[in-house]
C-alpha cells in the first residue's frame, strides 16, 4: 500500500513556481492518509550513486518524484520512481507533467510498479478492483452460477480464459487504465459480480460502454446499481469522461430498468439491442443540479 510520496528537490529548482501546487498537493494526499516529504538531495550524474543510496533507503511503501533519472534499474532495485515535467527525458516508465493529479492516480502508479490489483473503488458495501490471473477460478465458479442466463456472453474454457485474461491485464488496463473489474461484497469477501468499462464503436466512434454482471444469489440486492455508480464517479474524476453509453437486449426488462435508474436515456437501436446515453455532468453542473454521490 503506498504510504509516503517524496518529492526530489530538484524538481523545485527546474520549476521554482511550483511552491504552491505542492501546498495543494500535499493537502490532498495528506487528506488520503498518504504523507509528502521533500527529498533533498540534487538530482544529477554528479552523484547518482549517493542518489541511489538516499533511494535505497526508503521504503517499498514509496514512491518518488523526479525530473530525471535516466541510468538508474528502479526495478532491480525496487525503486518507484516517477518522472516530473513535461520535457521529461529519462527512462522511467511513468510521468507526470504537474502536480495536479489525483490520490488514486498515484495509487495507480504505485500499483503498476508493485504488479498488484489497482483498487477502483470502495463503496459502503462493495469493493471494486481489477482482476489477478488468480480470481479466473472464482471468476469461472461465478459464471457458471449464471449459465442460463440468456444475456450473458459465457467465459472461454480455464486455459483459455486464463491466457485472455492475462492479455487482458497488460493491454486494456495497462493501456486504457479501465476495464471490467471485479465486484467484491465487503462483509463476506467474496467475488459476487462484475463491472467496468469496456470500448464499443459507435456511430463510427469508438465510444466508452458500461458493463456489468451480478451473481444469481447476490442479486436484487442493490449491488449492480451501487458498484455502477461508483465506475460512473470514476469515469467523471478520474478518467475524465464526459458520456457513457450502455447497451442492452431489447427484452433484458431488468438492465434496462437499471439503466434508466442510473440516469441513462434511450439512444438508438441496433438489430435486437438497445443503446442508452448517459451524460456525465460537471462540477458546475452538479452545483445547479440535484447529483446522488455514491
Amino acid at each position: 500500500m503506498l504510504k509516503q510520496i517524496y518529492v526530489s528537490m530538484d524538481i523545485f529548482k527546474k520549476f521554482p513556481q511550483i511552491k504552491k501546487d505542492y501546498d495543494n498537493f500535499v493537502c490532498r494526499m495528506n487528506n488520503n492518509k498518504i504523507d509528502v516529504q521533500q527529498l533533498d538531495i540534487e538530482n544529477s550524474c554528479d552523484n547518482c550513486s549517493i542518489f541511489m543510496d538516499i533511494l535505497r533507503g526508503l521504503k517499498n511503501d514509496s514512491l518518488v518524484l523526479t525530473t530525471k533519472l535516466n541510468t538508474i534499474n528502479i526495478e532491480e532495485n525496487n525503486i518507484f520512481c516517477v518522472g516530473f515535467g513535461e520535457d521529461y527525458s529519462g527512462k522511467l516508465p511513468y510521468i507526470i507533467t504537474d502536480l495536479y493529479v489525483t490520490y488514486n492516480y498515484m495509487r495507480l502508479i504505485y500499483a503498476r510498479y508493485t504488479h498488484t490489483p489497482f483498487v477502483v473503488a470502495n463503496t459502503n458495501r462493495l469493493l471494486l478492483r481489477e482482476i489477478q490471473l488468480c480470481d479466473v477460478k472464482d471468476l469461472c465458479k461465478l459464471y457458471d452460477t449464471l449459465s442460463d442466463c440468456p444475456y450473458l456472453e459465457p467465459l472461454y474454457s480455464y486455459e483459455k480464459e486464463l491466457e485472455f485474461t492475462k492479455n487482458y491485464i497488460c493491454n486494456m488496463y495497462g493501456f486504457y487504465q479501465y476495464g471490467l473489474w471485479l465486484v467484491y461484497e465487503k462483509s463476506t469477501q467474496k467475488l459476487i459480480g462484475r463491472v467496468g468499462i469496456e470500448n464499443r464503436e459507435i456511430d463510427g466512434i469508438l465510444r466508452q460502454e458500461l458493463g456489468y454482471v451480478i451473481g444469481k444469489n447476490y442479486q436484487h440486492k442493490g449491488y449492480a446499481y451501487e458498484a455502477a455508480k461508483a465506475v460512473l464517479k470514476y469515469a467523471k474524476e478520474e478518467l475524465f469522461l464526459d458520456e457513457m453509453f450502455i447497451c442492452v437486449q431489447k427484452d433484458n426488462i431488468p438492465s434496462i430498468a437499471l439503466a434508466k435508474k442510473l440516469g441513462f436515456t434511450r439512444y438508438g437501436e441496433a438489430q435486437e439491442f438497445v443503446l442508452y446515453h448517459y451524460y456525465i455532468p460537471t462540477s458546475n453542473e452538479e452545483n445547479s443540479h440535484i447529483y446522488m454521490d455514491i
